[in-house]
């Protein structure tokens, strides 16, 4: 019986570390969700932002007669609008550069898709914008002030469902943890019982 009961624990020892091995393992991919998210919703702010200061570029361009401010609203674009593209295609396909995922999520695709609409616009306008400041295109000013409202409702709306996806999976993730280490506990328990069989009675 005592043979028997140690063929038990070394089952139910390996059962444990295999169990532990998962528990690790959804740790990890805890923590890299978290990661991910966190840089997900941050490059999602950061875009929203973006597109606020580049219509404030083009306003002060458009309206202010001081060739310092201009050269500042100029320089802010140069240096900040391929990177404003590049965001926008990385949240559309993936970016490992910028540690952004491909999104899964079919609403979240269809949103991005939506941003489109009025992203194409935006970057062809402040691109020439960028491209030829003086004399400023009155037309290109205009394609900015008509789709950025619309841009930012659609990446508003492409934050939220990033948010609702995030969490979901959190919470999967969380359900999963639970389990095993409620598993671990329950092993840990029966091999007790099996080392010590007469203590386990007597208590």
């Amino acid at each position: 019986m005592k043979k028997k009961n140690k063929s038990y624990t070394w089952i139910i020892l390996i059962m444990e570390i295999v169990l532990l091995v998962l528990l690790s393992g959804f740790v990890a991919i805890g923590g890299g969700v978290f990661g991910s998210a966190a840089n997900i919703m941050s490059q999602v702010g950061v875009q929203r932002t973006r597109i606020e200061r580049f219509t404030k570029d083009v306003l002060l361009l458009s309206n202010h007669p001081t060739s310092l401010v201009r050269a500042q609203a100029v320089g802010e674009l140069q240096d900040s609008l391929p990177l404003w593209q590049k965001t926008q295609h990385g949240l559309q396909i993936g970016d490992s550069s910028l540690g952004l995922p491909a999104p899964q999520d079919a609403e979240i695709t269809a949103m991005l898709s939506q941003a489109q609409n009025d992203f194409v616009p935006l970057s062809g306008a402040l691109q020439q914008i960028s491209n030829h400041p003086t004399p400023l295109d009155e037309l290109q000013v205009q394609i900015v002030l008509s789709h950025e409202n619309a841009y930012l409702l659609s990446m508003n709306q492409v934050n939220r469902l990033w948010q609702v996806h995030i969490e979901s999976a959190f919470g999967q993730i969380g359900w999963i943890e639970i389990i095993l280490i409620v598993a671990i506990t329950a092993i840990t328990l029966l091999n007790f019982r099996l080392l010590y069989p007469k203590n386990s009675a007597t208590s």
